[in-house]
């Protein structure tokens, strides 16, 4: 078995838009399961497609399918989003959780869409943090320090 990836900065920045996309899906999905909770509905079924009514601007519904099964085209190889309209169906969230972890991206809260990219820097491991609403990766902490012991980059010169 190979080591856990590690990433740069500039590798994390590199991935940036294809990891934002995917996550984009995944708060959504969160969203949706939190409104289905919520409305004391039945939880949604892995096996059954939903869709998502929104009103448009002009009160008109719209109905949003969620797919992301790697059949629909919305995961690339790597598990990646490989273009726009990517989205939850039959496979559920779990090709979109699998590509993540494949390309060893840290997920912390799907909701905030908060996840972290390991990295060593002089010596030590070190967690690249960054979230959706963020324009880049402008953040680090050590693992045991989570969200809250997060500094901003560059990482320090020396320990």
């Amino acid at each position: 078995m190979s080591p856990p990836r590690t990433w740069t900065v500039a590798e994390a920045r590199a991935a940036l838009p294809r990891v934002r996309e995917l996550l984009l899906v995944l708060q959504r999905a969160a969203t949706l399961a939190t409104k289905v909770r919520s409305n004391g509905h039945a939880a949604l079924h892995a096996s059954e497609p939903e869709s998502t009514q929104e009103s448009g601007d002009d009160g008109t519904e719209e109905s949003e399918q969620l797919d992301a099964s790697p059949a629909s085209g919305g995961l690339g190889s790597a598990g990646v989003a490989s273009g726009a309209g990517v989205s939850i169906g039959a496979g559920g969230i779990q090709p979109i959780l699998d590509g993540l972890e494949e390309l060893g991206i840290v997920l912390r809260d799907p909701a905030r869409g908060l996840i972290d990219f390991p990295a060593i820097h002089l010596g030590r491991q070190v967690h690249l943090c960054w979230q959706l609403g963020e324009d880049d990766i402008g953040w680090w902490h050590f693992p045991e320090d989570g969200f809250a012991g997060r500094h901003p980059l560059p990482l320090p010169e020396s320990w």
